[in-house]
């Protein structure tokens, strides 16, 4: 699966200190997926 983050999405990993493996856990690691406007998914921690 591709991701692509938003430069807001990139700017609050970096205010909040988020690392990216964390990103990285949670995307590929998701509780709850979510259908979004055609193909596009919502993914819920």
């Amino acid at each position: 699966m591709t991701f692509k983050l938003s430069n807001h999405a990139k700017e609050e990993m970096e205010r909040r200190s988020i690392p990216w493996h964390i990103l990285e856990t949670v995307l590929y690691n998701p509780q709850q997926i979510i259908t979004e406007r055609g193909n596009l998914k919502a993914i819920n921690r």
